[in-house]
């Protein structure tokens, strides 16, 4: 039978992801297919309920691949939306960040905590309802209490702090000392060896970026407590500047003794990978035991029963080699604007917005149509279309303020004038096809 999901089509440059529709339900998502991951991590990122964590709809194990039915997320990476806009304001920077603690908070939470060694501006997502998303966890691995370093080196270099190379084992405060580097990418478009940021926004950053874990913030929650102080604060005021810099006179000498260490380790080839079993993953048969096994908990008391109803609700799943995560199927994946965060006060918003507009539409009047009541629907359908499309412009739905060529300069008074004109552009070019619809019309009826 055909593959319960359909490809769409490639999602950017890679190969191995799709945006793919779900034949079933009509919903979109995305799918990707790994041939390096950690099972273990997925099954448990895969439970998580978090709103800056991309839901998991489905997974099959095959071949040693493992494929994903992911939440789509209607947006782009910080690193591509500092590629096209620049650097954030201070104010963004610590809005971003602080929801990024908040998806690691809910990773480090878990037990035994899962660390996610990748932290990076391209996974890092804002979407366009302004949810910030950490993806890919293709590096990601559990705590190990006791263990001296990590068993298999991973990351990304300009972000990679120094235990991932080997000097200990990695933890919470790895995720912290990466969340640094990008809190600065997000002030100055640069990197730290480069450019720190100044006054209490750099204090920070340095904090996080600090060479022993044990200089650094201790947890995210700790971190988060910190950006709140900046939030509250605005502006860094003179004391927030003078102790910024004691911080970074301090941090130099052991920065500078360190930072050739680092680089001669970059140099060093990477260690050959360990086999799948040595690495913790483990085959098919024992993928679905564990499925199994999960399926026969139940928390409300309702036992067998629950158990033979979930088991009927996805055999269509299982026909197609999926696994299903209900949390995900009953949440949804709305890609209208207003309903794709999934958070409710949104959607109420956006319910009322829409009906708003909708209102406004069907009661707006016009001179020139006066005694012609086709004349005057069509002109109000008109005005309902233009403005819908203009809500999709604004909330750059599928792209599409990307594909304005205003709203594509890299100057701000260029952007907000193409906003102003967003309405006036789409009403005309509906009004011109109208009238052009219309004289179609008129010759084939003189025919």
């Amino acid at each position: 039978m055909p593959d319960r999901y359909q490809e769409i089509a490639p999602i950017g440059k890679y190969k191995n992801i799709w945006l793919v529709l779900d034949r079933d339900t009509g919903k979109i998502y995305v799918r990707k297919c790994l041939e390096t991951f950690n099972q273990e991590v997925y099954e448990r990122v895969a439970r998580l309920h978090n709103i800056h964590i991309p839901g998991i709809a489905a997974w099959k194990l095959e071949e040693g691949r493992l494929w994903l039915i992911e939440e789509y997320i209607n947006g782009e990476t910080l690193e591509e939306r500092i590629s096209h806009w620049g650097s954030f304001t201070r104010d963004e920077a610590v809005g971003i960040v602080r929801q990024v603690c908040e998806a690691l908070a809910c990773l480090h939470s878990q037990e035994p905590p899962v660390i996610h060694r990748d932290v990076k501006l391209s996974n890092i997502m804002l979407s366009h309802d302004g949810v910030v998303k950490l993806i890919d966890y293709n590096a990601a691995r559990l705590y190990e209490k006791g263990l001296n370093q990590d068993t298999r080196l991973i990351g990304t270099e300009a972000y990679a702090a120094p235990e991932q190379f080997g000097f200990a084992q990695t933890d919470a405060r790895t995720d912290i000392y990466a969340l640094g580097v990008v809190f600065n990418y997000l002030l100055t478009g640069e990197h730290i060896k480069d450019r720190t940021a100044e006054g209490d926004c750099g204090a920070v950053i340095r904090k996080c970026t600090q060479m022993d874990p044990k200089q650094r913030y201790q947890s995210v929650s700790e971190l988060d407590q910190a950006l709140q102080v900046l939030q509250m604060n605005g502006s860094a005021g003179v004391r927030a500047r003078d102790a910024a810099e004691t911080t970074k006179t301090a941090v130099t000498a052991e920065t500078t003794e360190t930072a050739k260490m680092i680089e001669s380790l970059h140099a060093k080839p990477a260690p050959t990978s360990r086999t799948d079993k040595e690495a913790g993953f483990h085959g098919e048969d024992r993928y679905k035991e564990r499925r199994r096994e999960t399926g026969r908990r139940d928390s409300d008391g309702r036992g067998a029963d629950r158990h033979q109803e979930r088991k009927n609700e996805t055999n269509q799943y299982q026909e197609d080699g999926y696994e299903r995560n209900e949390h995900v199927e009953k949440q949804g994946i709305w890609p209208i604007p207003g309903f794709r965060s999934g958070v409710w006060w949104k959607k109420l918003l956006a319910v009322a917005g829409y009906l708003f507009i909708i209102y406004v539409s069907l009661r707006v009047e016009f001179k020139a149509d006066a005694g012609r009541p086709l004349a005057l629907w069509a002109d109000r359908i008109l005005v309902l279309i233009s403005l819908l499309l203009t809500v999709a412009v604004y909330t750059n739905y599928h792209g599409a303020a990307a594909k304005m060529p205003l709203l594509r300069s890299k100057k701000g008074w260029i952007r907000r004038l193409g906003y102003c004109m967003v309405w006036p552009f789409t009403y005309g070019i509906l009004i011109l096809l109208e009238v052009m619809v219309t004289l179609l019309f008129q010759a084939v009826v003189k025919i």
